[in-house]
């Protein structure tokens, strides 16, 4: 996977609730936009709290596409509103997604330093699995304890090692 650059600062405006409620995580109503098996789902967090106009302040932004592979929904985007950045909500919502859709999910060919902690942060949930893929083999990962980045069980590396590495999550509770 290649490392990027992107600013962290991210506001989304209040808005109408749009989709399918699925329930509750903490604090926040989750709502998704789309069917799982199509191609795109688009899965919203809402603060649990009406404002002006009906409207709701959204904490998360995952949009899902099945662009890679049939069985897993790769990561196209993932915002969090800067007011709650640096709660763990990410890791929190991907391990949530995955456990109410029942879903596998894909990490993003490239990655910014907050989504290569996301994954990390994943990885060390007990009841998420988490796995790479080099051509036709699979390796499990686990989170190196210099770098606090994924690496396989044999201690390659997933992010500048010599292999490119298609990684994977799915809830296992």
């Amino acid at each position: 996977m290649q490392r990027i650059d992107m600013g962290k600062r991210c506001t989304i405006r209040p808005e109408h609730i749009e989709g399918m409620f699925i329930g509750k995580l903490r604090n926040m109503l989750v709502y998704i936009e789309g069917d799982v098996g199509e191609d795109v789902i688009i899965v919203k967090a809402y603060l649990n709290k009406r404002l002006r106009d009906n409207k709701y302040q959204p904490i998360a932004d995952l949009i899902l596409c099945k662009e890679y592979f049939k069985n897993a929904y790769h990561v196209d985007l993932m915002r969090i509103d800067n007011r709650y950045q640096g709660h763990g909500i990410a890791p929190k919502f991907y391990r949530y997604v995955m456990k109410k859709l029942g879903i596998v999910i894909q990490a993003g060919r490239m990655q910014s330093a907050g989504g290569r902690q996301i994954w990390s942060k994943l990885c060390d949930m007990k009841d998420v699995v988490m796995f790479g893929r080099k051509g036709r083999k699979l390796y499990q990962l686990e989170v190196d304890d210099d770098t606090g980045e994924l690496v396989t069980l044999e201690g390659v590396k997933v992010y500048d090692g010599p292999y490119k590495f298609d990684t994977f999550a799915c809830y296992q509770g």
